[in-house]
């Protein structure tokens, strides 16, 4: 994500819906979370939902919703792609950029919290 992505209320009050029944089919956060076509990551529209979540508990909700880039702190603990983490697996010279970014983006689940939705 380059960029914010403001949409309406409606549209991200209907993304919450369908994030809540992903978590229930899933018991996973999606990769993507779609605001109509847009798609951006769970980062950026959990800090979104965090964001306006105050005005959503006082029956207040705003007109849009911005959703803005987000970098999760714990993703500086994931190595940067180099050949030197691979080489005890991979032939020498292997790079996964690619790999690595997905594991920067994940790295918040490492020890994910036990989803009940009993409640």
């Amino acid at each position: 994500m380059t960029a914010p992505v403001t949409v309406s209320w409606s549209q991200f009050s209907r993304t919450i819906r369908d994030v809540n029944a992903y978590l229930k089919n899933h018991n996973r956060v999606p990769s993507t979370v779609w605001l109509g076509s847009a798609g951006v990551p769970p980062e950026a529209y959990l800090a979104a939902l965090a964001r306006t979540f105050p005005k959503i508990l006082a029956a207040a909700p705003p007109e849009t919703v911005e959703i803005r880039p987000a970098k999760l702190g714990c993703g500086k603990y994931v190595a940067d792609d180099s050949p030197k983490i691979f080489g005890w697996l991979f032939p020498e010279g292997f790079h996964a950029p690619a790999m690595m970014e997905l594991a920067r983006r994940q790295s918040w689940t490492v020890k994910p919290a036990i989803l009940d939705l009993s409640r």
